[in-house]
């Protein structure tokens, strides 16, 4: 049985019978799923003191996994037997070419309280689906879409009993893998180590403190000030460029998603959009009424700081610089071919004198 909602998956998790258990199977991207689950298991288990046996995807570990799965179990009635990256081996043991009798790879005919957890990444073969049994309990795990990521981590940070800023809930979305189980992770991290106070105002600093100690800019602080004009927002951001941490192609792709709502924005403002439809057509419409209407108030701002015309050149500029990054500007030049386009096109007035080198 293939569960597609995570915390139905988890519901029915809490609910199986010890006594005649599923067989547990994470499948698909997100390996850090597969952590909570065992969590979740390990806990509902714990008073029953099962005997857990754990393989993980070793030379050999496939005999010796089907050898501990049809032992009479001896020493507890209860046991739980885990397998990381099985997609390694069991696949193999249980295919066609398999010289196994049916009986040995029929992983339902196992014995009571037998439980067991597989991790599996990518998609799950027929062959082994088969040997698993029709009683199998499998969640696949995806990437999350581009479009639905932020609405996503706010969610999954008010499941978590958190509230993000603008800036924090950017920051996650940019060095946070797009994955449920690791965004929940992330969240989980900042409330267990955030003090209570801070749990419905979670900003940027908390964020970078608890989860990303020690990287460069603040991307989307860097953004603002270029759109701003605010020039010494924009030094203090620049000079924290972190080679390691920190792409260009990134914050191209940023500055692009801007001058891109400024054109909805005056394109939506042409049409006296109601301040809902306005946020139903810059897609924020899943955000938090406060923060759509900070994002308007911003861009009502912008679209009088930036002409049809002046938006043109940063379009320009992006297909320049996007093409250059790529091919005959070299990583540690960067920051400098960079810093003297963004001076002309967004400081005009500030002179070079102000530019990095």
């Amino acid at each position: 049985m293939e569960v597609k909602d995570l915390k139905q998956f988890y519901q029915k998790l809490s609910q199986l019978d010890p006594q005649n258990p599923p067989v547990v199977l994470v499948s698909g991207t997100d390996e850090s799923i597969f952590d909570e689950v065992l969590k979740k298991l390990e806990s509902k288990m714990q008073s029953l003191e099962p005997v857990i046996t754990t393989f993980s995807g070793e030379p050999g570990d496939g005999e010796r996994f089907l050898e501990e799965v049809f032992n009479i179990p001896l020493f507890s009635p209860y046991r739980m037997i885990v397998f990381r990256h099985a997609e390694g081996v069991l696949p193999a043991l249980f295919s066609r070419d398999s010289s196994r009798d049916s009986y040995q790879t029929d992983l339902s005919s196992r014995p009571e309280g037998t439980l067991l957890v597989i991790q599996h990444e990518g998609a799950v073969g027929k062959a082994l689906q088969k040997s698993l049994g029709s009683k199998t309990l499998h969640y696949v795990s995806r990437d999350i879409f581009a479009e639905k990521l932020e609405q996503t981590i706010e969610q999954l940070a008010h499941s978590a009993g958190l509230i993000l800023s603008q800036e924090a809930l950017y920051e996650i979305k940019e060095r946070t893998p797009p994955r449920t189980g690791a965004l929940q992770s992330a969240l989980q991290r900042l409330k267990d180590l955030l003090p209570a106070d801070k749990h419905k105002s979670v900003s940027l600093e908390d964020v970078r403190e608890v989860l990303f100690p020690r990287v460069g800019w603040n991307l989307f602080r860097l953004v603002d000030s270029l759109f701003s004009g605010d020039v010494i927002a924009y030094r203090a951001e620049i000079q924290s460029y972190n080679v390691s941490t920190d792409s260009f192609l990134s914050l191209l792709s940023q500055i692009l998603r801007r001058a891109n709502e400024i054109r909805h924005y005056r394109l939506g403002a042409s049409m006296s959009m109601r301040p809902a439809e306005m946020a139903q057509f810059l897609g924020i419409q899943g955000r938090h009424e406060f923060v759509q209407k900070k994002i308007m108030q911003q861009r009502d701002q912008e679209k009088n700081r930036f002409s049809n015309e002046r938006l043109e050149k940063i379009y320009d500029f992006l297909v320049d610089a996007g093409e250059s990054f790529r091919s005959n500007v070299r990583l540690e030049h960067q920051k400098s071919y960079f810093d003297f386009k963004a001076m002309e096109i967004f400081f005009p007035g500030d002179g070079r004198q102000q530019r990095t080198g």
